[in-house]
Order: structure tokens, then C-alpha cells, then sequence
């Protein structure tokens, strides 16, 4: 039977049937004792979420808030992940070194929101053991991952940006027609209709505004996986409660605002150029110049769920990640070039037989 648990901004909260830690359960939404099974809800915080000028940014750094976390920082990587005190951990959550020293956390800019986790530890150990078994060119040891239990939950740093944007472009529009010609091929005579383009400049202003633009906020995890888990849910998002943490890691934001900013600036400018292009028209497209105004800029600093593990194979460090929301499974793994070679060999000899088939009879 579960009770409500008023906000609380704690960084633990023993049982109130047992004395042990309570840890925040994906599978009950609430803190859960894991010694004796009593759960506890959380009473949903309904305040706004805010969003923070950018040119303001100094304003939202919350010295009260910082000063009493922990984090661990990795003397061989330099992750550093926040920590609870119902977490014993000594060992790095991205790359599993006991070289470890715990610090105070300095001051630093506090979360706005958080999407909580949805997924359990055993379902993401299912979707690993799911994604292993389907990576048929990896080695066998990569199936030893199957049986680590070194699965490390993580709130993952992002940023989000808002701006309304204003870009003055020139750009040439290629608009397609068509000549009829007669010309000689191998001596005779004929008439072929040829494409030919017709160019002009063009010139404007395009405006967009956006909306949470999401940029993760971490060195530590790989860009190129990160971006393979697909989109969080950002209508789920909760206002930021300490309680969502309690049992699990929160990796301390090591980028930058300005430097969060000019990778949204990159996102952007993408769908700036799609506008662009929409807006000209056209059979073809060249932009040769375009100037961005950004306005009204805002942030805010929101804390995500990712599964996390990682393996060694040959000196080489490999990372897997799960969506805590969707628990979708990317990662990176070693190819074995004996499957390989194999498969290669296989499709030679088939190609051989249907050969010497066909050729025989």
C-alpha cells in the first residue's frame, strides 16, 4: 500500500516501515524500499516550468541548490555524475574505473525539469539482451554482455533553446524547360527533347520561431549513439523534484551555454535552409548567402533517462545505451571479420552453383 510523499529536497528518504533507503521505481512512479517493498508516491509538482533569457543567464545560477551535492568525478575520463547518498557506487558510470574521488558540486545552473525514468532495470537487461542476439557479425564475447550486471541508470544533462529567428538570404532558382533539337547519331537523323535550366536571383527574409530545441549537454556520452536513441517524449517532462533522483545518477552538465547555443544554431540552420528552399521554389535550388537574427532566446536546463553500460574487447571501450523512456537499444560493437569472410564466402558459392547451373543445363 502506497502514501503520498510531499516534495521533498532530500537526496534520500528512509522506509517508513523498515528504516531503509527508499530509490525512485520506473514501475511505480514512486519511491520504493527495495529491502521490504514498501512504496511511497510522489506528489506531482504543478508549477511552470520555466524558460530563462539567455542574455540573462548568470540569474539562474542557484548557489543554495548546488551546494550540498556530491558528485564523483572519474580521475581516468573526467565524467562526472551526482550521486545520492542511498548510492554506494566507487566506480565511474561511463567507463567503470575505481579511480574515483567524490567532491562537492559547485555552483552550477539547476534543472528546470525531468523526464523521470519508464523503463525498468530488467526491461532494459531484456532490450540488451535482445539487441546482443540480433548483432550476428559481432564476436562472442560480445554475448558476455548478456551476463554483466554493470547497468547504471543516468539522468543525461540537455538544454533546450527557444528563439525567433529572422534570416535575409540570396539565393538562384533553377526553373527547368525543355528544347526539341535534331542531332545525328550513327549516321542518322533525330529529334530529342533536352532539359535545359533557366537561373535567376532571388532574394528575401525568411523568420521561423522554435521551440525547444533539444541539445544534449554532455562530453561523456557518444554524439553519434546519443543520436540514434530518437526523440524523448518533452510533453512528459515534470517539474524537478529531488525525489525523482534518489537511486539513481545525474550527470553534471560539462558544456557550455554558448557553446549548447551555437549547436542549436546548427540545428536551426537546417530547417532555416528547408524554409528557405520551400520559400524560393523552384526546380532547383542554390543558396549563396544567408544572415540569421536570433531573438527573444531563452533556455532551460532539463535532465533525461538513459540505461547505460559498456564492455572492452580488444583495449577498446564500447558503449551501450537505452532510451529510459522508450527503451530503445543503441550502441556500437566490434565486427568479426571471420562472420564476415564467411558470409562472403557463402553468397560466392551460391553465385558458383546457380552459375554452373545455368550454364550446364
Amino acid at each position: 500500500m502506497s502514501e503520498e510523499l510531499l516534495q521533498i529536497d532530500s537526496d534520500q528518504f528512509p522506509c517508513p516501515s523498515c528504516g531503509a533507503f527508499m530509490v525512485y521505481s520506473p514501475q511505480s512512479h514512486g519511491l520504493k524500499c527495495d529491502y521490504c517493498g514498501h512504496e511511497v508516491d510522489i506528489t506531482k509538482d504543478n508549477r511552470e516550468i520555466k524558460e530563462h533569457a539567455l542574455d540573462r543567464m548568470d540569474e539562474t545560477f542557484n548557489h543554495e541548490w548546488a551546494s550540498d551535492k556530491r558528485v564523483i568525478k572519474c580521475e581516468s575520463c573526467g565524467g562526472e555524475s551526482m550521486i545520492t547518498t542511498t548510492d554506494l557506487t566507487s566506480a565511474c558510470v561511463f567507463c567503470g574505473s575505481a579511480h574515483v574521488v567524490v567532491e562537492t558540486m559547485k555552483e552550477g545552473i539547476p534543472p528546470e525539469g525531468i523526464l523521470p525514468f519508464m523503463i525498468t532495470r530488467h526491461a532494459a537487461k531484456e532490450g540488451i539482451d535482445k539487441w546482443v542476439s540480433s548483432k550476428f557479425y559481432a564476436p562472442k564475447t560480445l554475448k558476455d554482455l548478456k551476463r554483466l550486471d554493470t547497468i547504471k541508470s543516468v539522468y543525461i544533462p540537455y538544454f533546450t533553446y527557444d528563439a525567433e529567428t529572422s534570416t535575409f538570404y540570396t539565393a538562384r532558382r533553377g526553373d527547368h524547360y525543355y528544347v526539341t533539337r535534331t542531332k545525328v547519331v550513327d549516321g542518322k537523323t533525330k529529334t530529342v527533347r533536352e532539359r535545359r535550366t533557366r537561373w535567376r536571383r532571388v532574394e528575401g527574409v525568411y523568420k521561423e520561431a522554435f521551440d525547444d530545441v533539444l541539445v544534449h549537454a554532455s562530453k561523456k556520452v557518444e554524439e553519434s549513439l546519443i543520436a540514434k536513441m530518437k526523440s524523448f517524449d518533452l510533453s512528459k517532462v515534470e517539474a524537478f523534484q529531488e525525489a525523482y533522483l534518489i537511486g539513481h545518477h545525474a550527470e553534471r552538465y560539462n558544456k557550455s551555454l554558448g557553446d549548447g547555443f551555437d549547436d542549436a544554431c546548427e540545428i536551426m540552420d537546417q530547417a532555416i535552409y528547408s524554409g528557405i528552399r520551400h520559400q524560393v521554389g523552384g526546380d532547383e535550388f542554390q543558396l549563396t548567402h544567408h544572415q540569421t537574427n536570433y531573438g527573444n532566446t531563452t533556455y532551460k536546463h532539463l535532465l533525461l533517462p538513459v540505461w547505460m553500460t559498456h564492455y572492452t574487447f580488444k583495449e577498446k571501450m564500447y558503449h551501450v545505451y537505452i532510451n529510459g523512456q522508450t527503451g530503445r537499444v543503441v550502441g556500437d560493437y566490434p565486427k568479426s571479420i571471420w562472420k564476415i569472410l564467411l558470409t562472403i564466402g557463402g553468397f560466392l558459392a551460391v553465385a558458383f552453383i546457380i552459375y554452373f547451373v545455368l550454364t550446364r543445363f
